[in-house]
């Protein structure tokens, strides 16, 4: 397929968006970069892979890949394999809000999985006329956006999830019995699954981080005074004082013998 570079009338208008190119480009290698341009693009990738660079950032790019790039921000595109894409570009305040409350910006540019929306944009981009340009960019935008706004929604259910689930913990580090398994069933997880998802999520094992929390506990509890190693094991959760001590040193460098002396001195 050739390029197409369809040029829209608009009107400038503070209660619209204001639309200006929807484009087919093939390949990228006849175009002067790096671009600069005065408005927001949102790029959808047909076929291929390429780099997009842009504020300093390298990013992979390949087959339903969305990827926005903003006013006055350079950038360019470099092709590794038959790189093609459509985009449309856009401005306005009404423009602005939308993308501020679908957290995009330049450190969220890229959004993979999109596929399914090809043949759609192709499809309007065959079917632009001068009569409809406005109506049907429009269409092809918002309905483009409605798919972002419902994982950002996805994303916000997920965050609030994750943080009941580190409240949860927090409220109940000190209880023996808690472990993973415990919250997986607490909060309906299969123990792999909430593995996996928790592990992503905060970047660390669920293990690894209640016994970071369980320690961090009980060097607050040795600076308000307890010396007892056996109360100190106790007071953060955990059943057995020799693995307490282990796991204090593993993340200390200490005995918790030695760091009692220590904060008495």
């Amino acid at each position: 397929m050739k390029d197409i570079c369809n040029f829209i009338n608009f009107e400038k208008s503070d209660d619209k968006i204001s639309y200006y190119h929807f484009v087919y480009q093939n390949g990228t290698g006849r175009l002067k970069q790096p671009f600069y341009n005065p408005f927001y693009r949102v790029n959808l990738v047909t076929k291929g892979t390429g780099i997009l660079k842009q504020a300093n950032m390298e990013m992979q790019l390949k087959k339903g890949d969305l990827f926005f790039t903003f006013p006055y921000i350079s950038y360019t595109l470099n092709e590794s394999e038959d790189l093609s894409f459509l985009y449309i570009s856009f401005d306005g305040c009404i423009a602005e809000n939308l993308l501020r409350d679908l957290n995009i910006d330049i450190h969220s540019a890229i959004y993979c999985g999109y596929e399914h929306l090809i043949a759609f944009w192709m499809e309007s981009i065959r079917r632009f006329t001068t009569s409809n340009a406005q109506n049907l960019t429009d269409c092809v935008f918002k309905y483009t956006l409605s798919y972002l706004s419902k994982n950002s929604e996805e994303e916000t259910k997920k965050e609030i999830k994750i943080k009941n689930i580190i409240n949860y913990i927090e409220a109940n580090y000190a209880t023996p019995s808690l472990s993973l398994q415990s919250v997986a069933d607490m909060f309906f997880y299969s123990d792999k699954y909430f593995s996996a998802v928790f592990k992503k999520e905060v970047g660390v094992n669920f293990t690894e981080y209640l016994n970071e929390m369980r320690i961090n506990h009980a060097i607050k509890d040795i600076k308000s005074g307890i010396t007892s190693v056996y109360e100190l094991a106790s007071s953060c959760g955990f059943a057995d004082q020799f693995y307490f001590s282990n796991v204090f040193k593993k993340f200390t460098g200490v005995s918790p013998t030695e760091y009692i002396k220590k904060s008495q001195k």
